[in-house]
């Protein structure tokens, strides 16, 4: 007998820590900003998400300083959303 459900996708952070699991959602909601350093080189390192750089107006009149900002690919991106899609009811979701 065959099951006729098919089988869940599994999360693109599956195998990784709660932290960069929580780090990685909240970057593919554009929540970049005070995630742990080593959390994001795993990540990045893992192709996960990706990192660009940022000229944002520095501290003092005139000057200006580049940061590091995340985003997570395309590809994973819709991977994660079919995820979602499969794995958080919709009470969850409107949390």
């Amino acid at each position: 007998m065959t099951s006729t459900k098919a089988a869940r996708q599994p999360h693109p952070c599956a195998g990784l820590s709660k932290r960069a699991l929580e780090a990685f959602e909240q970057i593919a909601i554009g929540n970049d900003l005070g995630h742990h350093p080593r959390t994001l080189e795993t990540l990045v390192s893992r192709g996960l998400i990706e990192r660009r750089q940022e000229q944002v107006p520095g501290p003092f009149r005139g000057t200006s300083m580049t940061v590091d900002r995340y985003d997570v690919p395309l590809a994973v991106h819709a991977n994660w959303c079919s995820w979602c899609a499969e794995n958080v009811s919709d009470d969850e979701a409107a949390l």
